[in-house]
């Protein structure tokens, strides 16, 4: 910036270090956006007030762009440090940052079914049970039951988390209604879901059709929050990936439903925006309101179905009741990116154990077929 002297010569400021990404509350790869003082020829990354990574600069200019570098994976306090010869010149933090894989952002096309993966699905199989998995890394597929439609119960927190964000213009944890989505996904909270589908809609059928518009736009097609519209049955795509055909549609009371190919693609939808592209980013979700997003499912109470079985972080949304056990995930695996979304319905009551069990022979099946660690 300029400022005149006292004899009419510019005099240039100097720019402080800030950080503009991460901010507080994301899910961050180690991208990292900001402005360094003139002249700096060296940013040091800290984790936890140690050094992570040491990044020589090629230009002068004041706007920088880091990784994504990768950061371990876990609740951090992110560091930049700005050198000219030795000489620190300044210095920016911001905290409560989860980090991520170099990867986590990848969001390739899905480009194949495997087939030894679906037979393997097959064999699983089950008249109550649904399963769409997507790894966004390697772009490969598979999934069982995956258009048939289940209780949804609280899986849907996670569509009304996504629509409200899209349609809040104010930043999630400054300006937007940070404590209810907190509660909303932390607590799985039923007041919470409501307090927002109000906000939008102006009641909670009107929310709820909001909803349903939402989770069409990004390729849903068998969603229903309440009060709001169904795709017509039948309405399918050919050669999808995964397929989202129905082997058997359980029987259940009228109420709030979805499927695993729509959760799937409501969570597919999120990583795209946390890179700043796809559907949702189309609709309203910016890259910021994604991350965070990602920041809040990756912390809820309630272990679902997926973290306990995975050695890789997991973002989800689950759903539970005692005819019930969803779990819709992201989990950050090395190589991408790996959507997963597993649902259990009996009216005669379910297993946790059975369902914990069904998610965790879902990712060894991935583990082999998809190529998560090659």
């Amino acid at each position: 910036m300029l400022r005149p002297a006292s004899d009419g010569a510019p005099i240039v400021r100097p720019v402080a270090l800030a950080l503009a990404v991460p901010a507080a509350y994301e899910a961050n790869p180690g991208f990292l956006v900001g402005t360094a003082p003139a002249g700096t020829d060296q940013l040091v990354v800290l984790v936890d007030g140690k050094i992570y990574k040491k990044v020589r600069r090629r230009a002068h200019g004041v706007r920088f762009r880091i990784g994504p570098i990768g950061l371990p994976a876990r609740d951090l306090t992110l560091t930049v440090r700005a050198y000219k010869d030795g000489r620190v010149l300044g210095s920016a933090s911001v905290g409560n940052v989860y980090g991520l894989p170099k990867a986590s952002f990848m969001a390739r096309p899905a480009r194949i079914t495997d087939p030894q993966a679906q037979r393997d699905m097959r064999k699983l199989g089950g008249s109550s049970r649904g399963a769409w998995v997507r790894h966004l890394g390697t772009g490969r597929t598979m999934s069982w039951n995956a258009g048939a439609t289940f209780p949804a119960a609280s899986t849907l927190k996670l569509a009304i988390l996504l629509t409200s964000l899209a349609r809040d213009g104010s930043d999630p944890v400054n300006g937007g209604p940070w404590s209810t989505y907190r509660r909303l996904v932390l607590d799985s909270s039923n007041r919470a879901a409501n307090e927002l589908l109000v906000r939008m809609g102006g009641s909670t059928s009107g929310g709820g059709f909001l909803v349903n518009g939402f989770v069409a736009s990004l390729g849903g097609r068998s969603t229903d929050m309440y009060g709001g519209y169904l795709l017509e049955p039948g309405d399918r795509r050919l050669a999808e990936a995964p397929p989202a055909g129905v082997e058997s549609q359980p029987a259940y009371p009228t109420g709030k439903h979805t499927s695993p190919h729509d959760l799937g693609v409501v969570l597919s939808s999120l990583v795209q925006a946390a890179a700043g592209g796809g559907l949702a980013a189309r609709l309203g979700l910016t890259a910021r309101d994604a991350r965070v997003a990602l920041w809040l499912l990756l912390h809820p109470s309630y272990p679902g179905l997926f973290a306990p079985v995975s050695p890789f972080a997991v973002a989800h949304k689950a759903g539970w009741l005692p005819d019930v056990q969803h779990d819709a995930a992201v989990i950050f695996t090395p190589t991408g990116p790996m959507v997963a979304v597993a649902m259990t319905y009996s009216s005669a009551g379910v297993s946790y154990a059975t369902s914990q069990s069904y998610a965790g022979a879902i990712v060894r099946i991935a583990a082999r077929d998809l190529q998560v660690s090659r």
